[in-house]
């Protein structure tokens, strides 16, 4: 596998991960972990351990990753019962009974719980797709 780097003065390079393939992809969002979890299908106890092509830090990874399901619980902030599911061992995040991630334990929360500060306004669409003039 190959990533492209930009180098400061604008300079693509091409350099060659060491591992296997990757299946996964670990971002900085948790978007990503919804995909592995729809596919992924774990009963509670249950885990399955799979390359991942990690990009959160500032050196790109392909390393092997556990992605364990833990007991569902009643979380305190939803008010409702949540699957859990951990990455590396350590870190936990929540979902939905569809497998939809809808938190985690870094504080990320739906933006109907968020308290004390308000939504910031919707990102304004940039109209519809041109694809026969877009470069």
């Amino acid at each position: 596998m190959y990533v492209t780097r930009r180098g400061p003065d604008g300079a693509l390079t091409h350099e060659r991960l060491r591992g296997g393939r990757p299946t996964v992809v670990l971002g900085p969002g948790r978007g990503l972990v919804t995909a592995w979890l729809r596919r992924a299908r774990l009963p509670v106890g249950g885990r399955v351990r799979e390359l991942a092509l990690d990009v959160r830090d500032l050196m790109e990874s392909v390393k092997p990753v556990t992605l364990r399901r833990e007991p569902d619980m009643v979380h305190p902030d939803y008010h409702r019962r949540v699957r859990v599911y951990t990455l590396y061992g350590r870190e936990s995040v929540f979902a939905d009974d569809d497998d939809v991630v809808i938190g985690d334990l870094a504080g990320m929360r739906p933006d109907a719980l968020l308290r004390g500060f308000p939504a910031p306004p919707p990102v304004p669409s940039a109209g519809p797709l041109d694809t026969r003039n877009t470069p």
